[in-house]
Parts: C-alpha cells; structure tokens; sequence
C-alpha cells in the first residue's frame, strides 16, 4: 500500500511527489469558516424576507406564501428578486400603501360606522360643502357636535393637501 505522499504509475513503480506547504489544509479552520459562511448567509436570508411584506402571524413568524417561498426559494437574496419568484410562481402581490386622502376617507368612515352611521359622514372632496349646509340648518351661535366635526374634518383635509400638492 502506498504512503498519502507517493503515487503509483502505470509501471508499478512508486514515484514520489513532494507536499507542498498550500496543499497542507486546516481541515478543521475550512470548517468553521463554511459554518460561519452559512449562519450569515441565514441572517442575510432572514433579513431579506423581513423585507419583504409578506403575512406573519403574532410571533412573527411567516404564514401562507411567506413560509412556502423562504422553504422552497434558493435564488439571489434580494427584496427585489424574492417579491418577483413569489409573484411568478404564486401570483403574490405586495400590499398596497394607502395614500394619506385613503387614511382620511377611511378615518371618517369608521368615525362615521362609531356614531351609529352606516355610511361615512362626507368624502373629502365636499367638507366645504357640508360645512356650508350644517351652519345653515344650525342657529347662529349654537355648539353642535356635528358642525364642529365637520370643520375639524375640513381642516384636516386642508393640513393634507397643503402637505400634498398632488392631492
């Protein structure tokens, strides 16, 4: 049997080949920097789908198509890439950020649904409209609860489209 430094040839006969020092590997320190390599690849993925607005559940742990995509994806790890193999594969879409005129119309719905209205009270686009009516069925110098809602909405629809001139 031949020693880990000799090679037998074709002639049988033994031929000597001398180890050098880069052949000598750490085995040990290749390792532990493939395990390291591995645990920041891992944080790197969990970052990644943090990223990504997928469902999660109170732990914050991924649920539905988040938790199918981090088990089966094996691609680049980026946001980017990630969102489009969830919409290819699974039609996944990412949730849409409503608008700060979205906020307020669904504001005032839900204040309106508190008050026992099942419909909202005004839309943005008419507050001065409404305003203008509610002074007009109210006595002058009376406190109504309603006006003074309403001209607290108006105002707040105003401080919007100030900050937002595209509204």
């Amino acid at each position: 049997m031949a020693d880990d430094d000799t090679i037998v040839s074709e002639t049988t006969e033994p031929v000597t080949e001398p180890v050098e020092s880069g052949q000598d590997r750490d085995w040990k320190a290749l390792r532990e920097k493939a395990e390291r390599a591995e645990a920041l690849e891992g944080q790197l993925r969990e970052t990644v789908f943090t990223q990504v607005p997928f469902d999660r559940d109170e732990s914050g742990n991924l649920t539905g198509i988040g938790k199918a995509v981090s088990k089966e994806y094996s691609g680049d790890l980026t946001p980017d890439a990630v969102q489009a193999y969830a919409s290819e594969e699974y039609g996944w879409q990412p949730p849409t950020v409503p608008t700060e005129a979205e906020k307020l119309t669904e504001d005032l719905s839900r204040v309106g649904r508190v008050g026992g209205v099942s419909e909202p009270v005004v839309t943005p686009r008419n507050y001065r409209e409404a305003v203008d009516q509610k002074e007009a069925e109210v006595p002058n110098g009376t406190l109504d609860p309603d006006l003074l809602l309403l001209k607290t909405e108006w105002a707040a629809d105003q401080a919007v489209k100030a900050s937002s001139p595209d509204l």
